[in-house]
């Protein structure tokens, strides 16, 4: 099927959803409306997309569709997907977009011979602006059978990025990946924070003092295997500095210790990795 005979319509207007009709909408595709309990998010949705402002039924739309995206929260894709199945024309395309879950959720996909499709993006969304600018570009986990691999390429290749497969099995280790690398990362610096509170830096400061740090360390990562991108005591072979961290943390920070100590001996770990 030929991008112009789709008629695409979106369950769900938020960050996820909003950017990938924008782009699909630049590219050609037709969206011919949204769907949203959140009518503020459902009427930017239609202001971006420059589509007259109408609220039609959840049957009217999913009956004028020959594929649905599912951008709503993880624990609504389920529920979405029941309300709509009854409305669902044969051989309509149902993606999702969560990392987690597999397209199993869409049960009874044979009945009607549905096309199930899962497209996750690798990148993290904050606000609409943001997401439309950093969906493009990226790579995106696409978890689909033989015949929706070309399809969900397609779409992937609008965005103007590249796909990586993942098995159904894989889906919550993919996504744990996913998880430390982002919002784990959060946590850490949200640590690295707090010790610099508690060293006096002042709040405006304490990221602009480490940042040219966080980004050396991103930069080396993305050149060298992270294990040339290593420095620090580990690395030394500095016991004695790692002992005064301990210390340190065992006076002033005593619920770190065993993130710390967890930390080190992964870095140790790969360290030693062949």
């Amino acid at each position: 099927m030929k991008k112009k005979n789709y008629q695409i319509s979106f369950l769900g207007t938020g960050c996820v959803g909003t950017a990938f009709a924008y782009h699909l909408q630049k590219q050609g595709y037709q969206i011919i409306g949204g769907f949203d309990i959140n009518k503020h998010k459902l009427r930017r949705f239609y202001q971006l997309l420059k589509i007259k402002y109408q609220i039609p039924t959840l049957p009217e739309l999913i009956r004028t569709s020959n594929l649905v995206f599912i951008t709503t929260p993880d624990a609504e894709i389920k529920k979405t997907y029941q309300k709509i199945f009854p409305y669902l024309n044969r051989q309509t395309i149902v993606i999702h977009c969560s990392g987690a879950l597999d397209t199993k959720i869409f049960y009874s996909a044979k009945e009607k011979k549905l096309i199930p499709i899962g497209i996750h993006p690798i990148q993290t969304f904050t606000t609409i602006s943001q997401s439309i600018k950093s969906i493009t570009n990226i790579y995106f986990g696409i978890e689909a059978n033989s015949k929706a691999k070309a399809i969900a390429n397609e779409i992937v290749l609008a965005l103007k990025g590249k796909s990586i497969f993942i098995k159904s099995q894989d889906k919550p280790l993919y996504h744990t990946m996913c998880v430390f690398v982002s919002n784990y990362l959060v946590v850490l610096i949200s640590i690295v924070s707090n010790i610099a509170r508690e060293l006096k830096i002042k709040p405006k400061n304490e990221l602009r003092v480490l940042w040219p740090l966080i980004n050396q360390t991103l930069t080396n990562i993305s050149k060298f295997d992270p294990k040339k991108a290593l420095t620090g005591p580990i690395v030394r072979g500095d016991l004695i500095t790692i002992k005064s961290h301990l210390k340190v943390l065992k006076k002033r920070f005593p619920e770190l210790i065993s993130l710390y100590k967890l930390m080190a001996k992964q870095a140790h770990l790969l360290l030693t990795r062949k």
